[in-house]
């Protein structure tokens, strides 16, 4: 009774949901039917905190009950301490659309309203210095309030009570979003015109949500040492050696320019 409880389906495909008492005749009460695209994330992760409180252990804020009737079997709990915290590892990076945070319901004073809500990908000073999400409200007594974190990316969430003396009280916390996330690679200035991905030596598909290439333009200079056939005076005739050179090399290169270390001489025939 008063629980809430969640249910996996999978990637099950449709447009309708129903909830049905098959084969009874019976009242149907649901006080809250919520549906999300993707499955929690937090319910799959590790987690970490500060201190632990008697039994009040934390992965009960990922055991998938927003209300139990023992806070201590389904809640979590630190210490009183300064800056308590707990910390959620997702085991990989995700673009977090929406966290969920759950405070206890028995009446007894909340340790839940004002804590920080973090995301990111950094361990420093345990992940409470990764961008903020969002702040809960003060008060949050037995509530179960919804945060958007506009798709921000990261591995650890973490709920940290900063700048207080306190306990931090939590009975679920749920994480929605996807995976997909970015990588730099730095390729240390190589050169070249073609970027290729490539699976190799495996059977399988390659996805790539984006690629981004960032560089500077390589100028190459080339020194040359021409001897010329003609009885043109070469340095005159510039453009046209070099549209020369550019098709006998089998270049395509617009900024391209010919300049001359030394002018071009003209040798007199010998008789």
């Amino acid at each position: 009774f008063g629980q809430t409880i969640s249910y996996s389906c999978g990637v099950m495909e449709g447009r309708y949901v129903n909830v049905v008492m098959s084969g009874r005749t019976t009242h149907l009460s649901v006080c809250e039917v919520e549906v999300y695209e993707t499955e929690n994330l937090a319910s799959k992760g590790t987690v970490a905190r500060s201190s632990t409180y008697s039994t009040w252990a934390a992965p009960h804020a990922i055991d998938g009950v927003r209300y139990g009737t023992d806070n201590g079997a389904f809640c979590s709990a630190t210490t009183s301490e300064s800056d308590p915290w707990w910390r959620l590892d997702l085991l990989d990076i995700y673009k977090i659309s929406t966290v969920i945070i759950t405070a206890k319901s028995d009446g007894s004073p909340d340790f839940t309203s004002g804590a920080w809500i973090r995301i990111g990908n950094s361990l420093e000073n345990n992940g409470n210095n990764n961008p903020i999400c969002a702040v809960t409200p003060d008060p949050l007594p037995g509530h179960t309030v919804s945060y958007s974190c506009h798709g921000m990316e990261g591995r650890y969430v973490n709920v940290v009570m900063t700048g207080r003396t306190s306990t931090l009280t939590l009975c679920e916390v749920e994480v929605y979003g996807t995976a997909g996330h970015t990588i730099t690679y730095s390729c240390h200035g190589m050169e070249g015109r073609y970027v290729n991905v490539v699976m190799t030596g495996r059977t399988s598909h390659l996805a790539l949500c984006e690629v981004e290439v960032y560089g500077t333009v390589h100028r190459k200079r080339t020194f040359l040492r021409l001897k010329f056939s003609s009885s043109v005076d070469a340095a005159a005739e510039s453009d046209e050696i070099l549209h020369q050179l550019q098709s006998a090399l089998g270049l395509n290169v617009s900024d391209f320019n010919l300049t001359w270390t030394q002018l071009p001489e003209k040798e007199e025939e010998q008789d």
